[in-house]
Order: C-alpha cells, then sequence, then structure tokens
C-alpha cells in the first residue's frame, strides 16, 4: 500500500487526492482526511519497521505538512479543521464522489490529524 500512495502524493502539495489516482481532474481535490490517515500509516509502517525510514519518512513529513493549510484558528482561539467532506460513502460516479458538500470540523479530518500529529510530534514531545 504505501509504495502505491507514495506513487501518487501531490508534488506540489505533498498530499493525496480525495480520488487518489485521479489528481488531474479539475473537480479533484487534496483531501484532508485521507491526507491525514495515510501520513499516520506510513509513519507508523516506519515505526513498526515495516517500511524502510529511507524511503518513506520524506513522503510521511510532507504529507503532513500537507494538513497545515487546512487547520484554522477560530474567533475563541480554537483550532478548527478546514476542506474535509463528513460522512463520504460509496457514490455512482466520480462526479457524485468529489462534489461531496465540504463541513467544518468534518470527524474524519478531525480525527485523522489528530492521529497523524501525536505520531509525527510524539518525538519533539517526549523531549519536553
Amino acid at each position: 500500500m504505501a509504495r502505491g500512495i507514495r506513487k501518487y502524493q501531490d508534488c506540489n502539495t505533498g498530499g493525496w487526492f480525495m480520488v487518489v489516482d485521479k489528481g488531474s481532474n479539475p473537480l479533484n481535490f487534496i483531501d484532508p482526511s485521507g491526507t491525514a490517515m495515510f501520513t499516520y500509516s506510513i509513519r507508523r509502517g516506519i515505526d513498526l519497521g515495516l517500511l524502510d525510514a529511507k524511503n518513506y519518512a520524506d513522503v510521511a513529513l510532507r504529507g503532513y505538512k500537507a494538513l497545515f493549510p487546512f487547520i484554522d484558528v477560530n474567533s475563541k482561539g480554537l483550532l478548527d479543521v478546514i476542506g474535509a467532506c463528513d460522512g463520504v460513502v460509496i457514490k455512482k460516479d466520480f462526479k457524485s464522489y468529489v462534489t461531496v458538500d465540504k463541513v467544518l470540523n468534518a470527524k474524519e479530518a478531525v480525527a485523522g490529524i489528530l492521529w497523524a500529529s501525536v505520531i509525527m510530534e510524539k518525538d519533539k514531545i517526549a523531549l519536553e
């Protein structure tokens, strides 16, 4: 899985598209949920010794950095996740899938970003 995911990582942002292998379609977009989950999975694979850090550490780091534009500080000083869809299920076609409305703090994106942040920042946290 990691080899395939690495192949489709967006060169410009470091994230992954909603439909991973259709990045050239103008309706497609960088998905914070998937990007967070792939980032976590790749870093976890490195930590477990299943993936070679030499080949995958930069993939995870680029994925993690791709999440930063999806984090916004709201008027109360709290963090919001923007640009994600909530509860996307199987759709009849590509257009129906990628045109689902984006919502503030979509649960999959919030959870994924929390998991990705913890695994990517754990070494820094341990030093404090």
